[in-house]
């Protein structure tokens, strides 16, 4: 179990890897995750919280399993988001049919 209350130094796999320097881990690590602004406003807050698990995963490298899996979810959600508004939701409209 990940223990939050040492998260006061780098992650060891970081300094092996260089980034020991927070500034360095962000902008190389965190900053690149974005998304454009004509995404759907539940989508950025969703990458928000990737950012910020991204972040902590600088003090606790196991979480950065834990940011990538959401950052997956969330991907899949805007494709899902995205589809629905170029082809309409097929659910609602099989639904309204049935009627």
């Amino acid at each position: 179990m990940i223990e939050f209350n040492d998260m006061s130094e780098v992650d060891s796999f970081w300094k092996h890897q260089k980034l020991d320097d927070l500034e360095v881990y962000k902008s190389q690590v965190v900053d690149p995750v974005r998304v454009v602004k004509v995404v759907h406003p539940g989508i950025h807050a969703r990458i928000e919280n990737v950012r910020r698990v991204l972040f902590y995963a600088y003090y606790k490298y196991e979480l950065l399993d834990v940011a990538y899996d959401y950052l997956l979810l969330t991907m899949e959600a805007a494709l899902k988001a995205r589809y629905e508004e170029l082809e309409g939701n097929s659910n609602q409209e099989e639904q309204e049919g049935s009627l």
